[in-house]
C-alpha cells in the first residue's frame, strides 16, 4: 500500500520539481533570486492565520471542480465543460435564492444547491447524450457549450431578465436567508480585526465533505465500481453485458452536478448575487487539480491547496521582485505540462531499465 501511494505521488512531485527548476532558470534570467521569489510565492501565503484562510478560500472552488473531472475521467468521459456547468448551476441557485424570504436558512440553502446541482448535470448530460446518441466528441461539445453558456448568462443579465435595478453587471441581491456568513462577518461580529476580508464560507466544510462522498462513491460502492470498469475498458464492460453507455452518462451527470455546486460560496457569500466575470477560469483550473492530484479524491485537495498558495503568490511576487504576477500562471502551466507527459516518459524509463537488465 505504501509502495503504490508512493508510486502515484512520484509523477506529480517530480512535475512539480521539474517545473520550479525551469522557473527557477526563467527568474536567474530576468536578474532575481530564485529563493526570494519562491520564499514570497509559496511561504508568505502562509505566514499567519488570515493568509490560511484566504488561501482555504481560494481552493474551495478548485477542490469541487476537480472532483467533477474526476467523477468523468474515471468513467471514460472528458468533462472539459464545467466552468460552463459551474456558471449555469451559479446563475440558478441565484435565481432561486431571491425566491423565497420565509424559508429557514437551513431548509433554503440545501434548496438552492440542489438547483444548482440539477442545473449543472442537465447542461452536462447534453454532451453525454450526443456521444452515446452520435458518437459526438464530448470535448468539441463540452467546449461549446462553454461558449452557449457565457453568452446565455450575459443576456440573461444584460438584457434585464435577472439583472440588479441600479448595478450593471449583476443580479439583484439574494435574500438574507440564503446567505452564507463568511469568517469576515463573524470577525467583525466579534470585534475581530484580523480577519476583515476573509471571505471563507461554509462552503469549504461542503466540499471536504464532497471529497469524502465523492471517495465512498468510486471505491465502495458498486456504482463506483461499474464506472471505473467502464472508464479502464468499455469493450470488456460491454462484452459482459454493462450497459456502458448509460454508466457514462451517469457519470457525466454526477460530474455536471458537482460543477455546478463550485461557485456557490461566491453567489451566496462573497457576492450575494451572481456577478459577471467573478470566475478566473475555475472550472479549466479545477481540471488541472485533477491532473495533478492524479484524479484521485485526496490527491485533488492536495494539488489544489499548491495551486491556492500558489494564487495567492501572486500578491507577494509583485511587492518583493521584479517577477510579473502572471508568472504564476507560467509555472503551473509548466508543472501541467509535466503531468500530462509523465506517463509517457515512465513508459520509456521501465523500457529503458528492463533492456539494461536483459543486457
Amino acid at each position: 500500500m505504501k509502495y503504490r501511494a508512493t508510486k502515484s505521488l512520484a509523477p506529480s512531485l517530480i512535475s512539480i520539481l521539474a517545473g520550479l527548476l525551469i522557473g527557477a532558470v526563467v527568474i536567474l534570467m530576468s536578474g532575481e533570486n530564485p529563493l526570494l521569489v519562491y520564499y514570497a510565492m509559496i511561504v508568505q501565503p502562509l505566514s499567519n492565520l488570515k493568509n490560511i484562510l484566504n488561501v482555504l478560500y481560494v481552493i474551495t472552488p478548485l477542490i469541487i471542480v476537480g472532483l467533477a473531472f474526476v467523477i468523468a475521467i474515471k468513467s471514460g468521459m472528458i468533462n472539459i465543460g464545467l466552468e460552463g456547468q459551474m456558471l449555469l448551476g451559479a446563475m440558478a441557485g441565484t435565481f432561486v435564492a431571491t425566491l423565497f424570504p420565509a424559508l429557514p436558512w437551513y431548509i433554503y440553502i440545501p434548496i438552492i444547491m440542489l438547483a444548482s446541482m440539477i442545473v449543472g448535470a442537465l447542461w452536462a448530460l447534453l454532451p453525454g447524450y450526443l456521444k452515446m446518441k452520435f458518437g459526438a466528441s464530448e470535448i468539441v461539445t463540452c467546449i461549446m457549450l462553454n461558449y452557449i453558456a457565457e453568452y446565455l448568462i450575459n443576456y440573461i443579465i444584460s438584457s434585464g431578465l435577472f439583472k440588479h435595478a441600479k448595478i450593471a453587471q449583476r443580479t439583484p441581491y439574494i435574500l438574507e436567508n440564503a446567505h452564507f456568513i463568511s469568517v469576515s462577518e463573524i470577525g467583525s461580529r466579534m470585534d475581530t480585526l484580523a480577519m476583515r476580508g476573509v471571505q471563507l464560507n461554509g462552503m469549504f466544510i461542503i466540499a471536504l465533505v464532497l471529497v469524502v462522498l465523492v471517495y465512498i462513491l468510486m471505491k465502495k460502492t458498486k456504482m463506483g465500481y461499474k464506472m471505473r470498469a467502464v472508464g479502464q475498458n468499455i469493450n470488456a464492460t460491454t462484452a459482459n453485458r454493462m450497459n456502458s453507455k448509460k454508466i457514462m452518462l451517469i457519470a457525466m451527470g454526477i460530474s455536471g452536478g458537482i460543477a455546478g455546486l463550485a461557485a456557490t460560496g461566491e453567489v451566496l457569500g462573497t457576492f450575494n448575487g451572481f456577478v459577471e466575470g467573478f470566475s478566473p477560469g475555475y472550472g479549466f483550473a479545477g481540471i488541472s487539480v485533477a491532473l495533478l492530484g492524479r484524479n484521485h479524491p485526496l490527491g485533488v485537495v492536495l494539488a489544489a491547496i499548491f495551486f491556492g498558495i500558489l494564487n495567492q503568490g501572486m500578491i507577494y511576487i509583485g511587492a518583493n521582485s521584479s517577477i510579473p504576477r502572471d508568472f504564476v500562471k507560467i509555472l503551473q502551466t509548466f508543472i501541467i505540462i509535466f503531468i500530462i507527459i509523465s506517463p509517457y516518459v515512465e513508459e520509456k524509463w521501465l523500457e529503458f531499465t528492463k533492456k539494461k537488465s536483459i543486457a
